[in-house]
């Protein structure tokens, strides 16, 4: 501090003479994630720390370290710590004058304390840079989760679309088999006719055979030789219609399993149910061998409807007809039995019969 020359006789205190005071630049702006690092900057008082601080959050950015140091050092600047070389002139009552030092940011009369800067700005600056880097936070999650939930929509339109793709496919499928099923009963109308004809002509041939006389034993043989071609046409016939039932059947069957795979387990009944009585009508000698796909369709149907009761009728069927092939070894016969023994035990498990169904999985896994 400089020494200061005052009169011998006291002398009053006159209004402070105004100092022009130098305004700093307004700052470059800076983002809210620069504005949280120059905070925590700012209120670390060891240099050392705050260097370490600065190497680790700026590591790979030292653009953004200069912006921060240099904004700190506009702060140092700015502190009312280096006292200016002006001096106030003041007249006292015997024109004396009095030398009194000021400081950087304010002016002092003679014999007065300083006015001590408050630290409250800066505290409230770095309050508000933490609230901007908060509120931008918010912001960045608040717009990833609106993005998020675009894409969410996005791929629910994508699946909904995908869905009525499959539900186009399977109607066109299920139009295809009605095609087919139509087209099988008209060449077995046909085949039906073809048969009564021939059936017809074989009778016919057989009436002239019979009123053929012993002395027209040429014209009997010729009458035999016809009744037996006849006769053979009728069979090949029969065989034709066996054949076209079987192929009807076969549709009906594909049929009723594309119902159940879209879960319309009540239209799949009918032809279901069809196929099987079509399939004993060619074998009659062993009806539940022949049609123990079929029966397998309409239990698992009569299970989607609800039916429990005629569908493990059904199920029942189906094993006591491949119990004895499976027993002698066939593979395909004992892959069916599984398949349906283990339907069958769902079909207990589902109504709550727990026992039976244990005792049908056990039959399974003891062979």
């Amino acid at each position: 501090m400089k020494p200061f020359i005052k009169s011998p006789t006291a002398v009053p205190t006159p209004a402070p003479v105004p100092v022009p005071v130098t305004i700093p630049a307004a700052p470059t702006k800076m983002s809210p994630g620069e504005l949280t690092i120059l905070s925590v900057a700012s209120a670390i008082a060891d240099p050392a720390e705050r260097s370490a601080y600065l190497d680790r959050v700026c590591a790979e950015d030292p653009g953004l370290r200069g912006r921060v140091e240099q904004r700190l050092a506009e702060r140092a600047a700015m502190q009312p710590t280096v006292q200016r070389a002006e001096m106030m002139t003041m007249t006292g009552g015997g024109g004396a004058v009095a030398l009194v030092p000021m400081p950087d940011m304010q002016m002092t009369p003679a014999g007065a304390q300083p006015v001590r800067q408050s630290t409250f700005p800066w505290l409230l600056a770095t309050v508000l840079a933490g609230a901007v880097g908060a509120l931008a936070v918010i912001f960045a999650n608040e717009r990833a989760a609106h993005s998020a939930a675009d894409h969410q929509a996005q791929a629910a339109v994508a699946a909904k679309a995908t869905a009525e793709s499959e539900r186009d496919a399977a109607i066109i499928k299920t139009l295809d088999a009605q095609t087919a099923v139509a087209r099988a009963n008209e060449k077995l109308k046909a085949e039906e006719q073809q048969r009564k004809a021939a059936e017809t002509e074989a009778e016919k041939a057989k009436g002239e055979a019979k009123k053929a006389t012993a002395d027209a034993a040429e014209v009997a043989r010729l009458a035999t030789t016809k009744a037996a071609t006849a006769e053979s046409s009728a069979k090949q016939g029969r065989d034709q219609f066996a054949a076209y039932r079987l192929e009807q059947a076969n549709t009906l069957e594909k049929l009723a399993t594309a119902l159940i795979e879209q879960g319309k387990h009540g239209e799949a009944v009918a032809p279901a149910q069809s196929a099987a009585q079509l399939r004993e009508q060619v074998q009659p000698n062993a009806p539940a061998v022949v049609a123990v796909d079929a029966r397998f369709l309409l239990g698992s149907a009569l299970m989607g409807k609800g039916d429990v009761a005629a569908a493990e009728k059904e199920f029942l069927t189906v094993i006591g007809a491949l119990e004895p092939l499976q027993a002698q070894g066939g593979e395909a016969e004992r892959t069916k039995y599984v398949t349906v023994v283990k339907k069958l035990a769902q079909l207990y498990n589902t109504t709550g019969r727990k026992k039976e169904a244990s005792e049908w999985r056990h039959k399974v896994d003891n062979r």
